[in-house]
């Protein structure tokens, strides 16, 4: 992703020499500069709600493919998303089992990988990139 130019320029997770604290010492050094100067500087934050849960796994192997991302990598991404299955246990009690068409599993190490794929559109032609939604802003994409 990070050879082929893939990421999103305001992405700091997975990227080499970059981490997610970059985008907060540039927001400390704004802020600095804006105090300085006598400006304000204003931080909206979005936490994306059950982010990973959402993760539409059709789109996300589209996304793969359309990234150049094949072979070895789109089947292991497959055979990691396919075939899972929720059900619940209260007590004695057991659910029903249901077959998942969304989301990654928690604390998987590839999870949030796979999520960085399906919201960095760079080049995005339906709907609104993430890292386009304002205008005279500063951007950033931590993880």
């Amino acid at each position: 992703m990070e050879v082929n130019h893939c990421f999103n320029k305001f992405q700091a997770g997975f990227w080499k020499q970059r981490s997610t604290t970059d985008h907060i010492v540039r927001l400390a050094d704004d802020a600095h500069k804006a105090i300085n100067n006598k400006h304000y500087t204003l931080a909206v934050m979005l936490d994306l709600q059950k982010a990973f849960d959402l993760v539409w796994h059709r789109g996300l192997l589209y996304k793969m493919e359309q990234l150049g991302l094949r072979g070895n990598i789109l089947q292991f991404t497959t055979d990691f998303l396919a075939n899972r299955s929720i059900q619940v246990r209260i007590g004695t009690a057991l659910s029903n089992s249901y077959q998942l068409q969304n989301g990654t599993p928690q604390g998987s190490v590839i999870s949030p990988f796979l999520f960085i794929i399906m919201i960095n559109d760079d080049n995005a032609t339906n709907g609104v990139q993430l890292s386009n939604c304002t205008t005279s802003c500063t951007t950033s994409l931590p993880a």
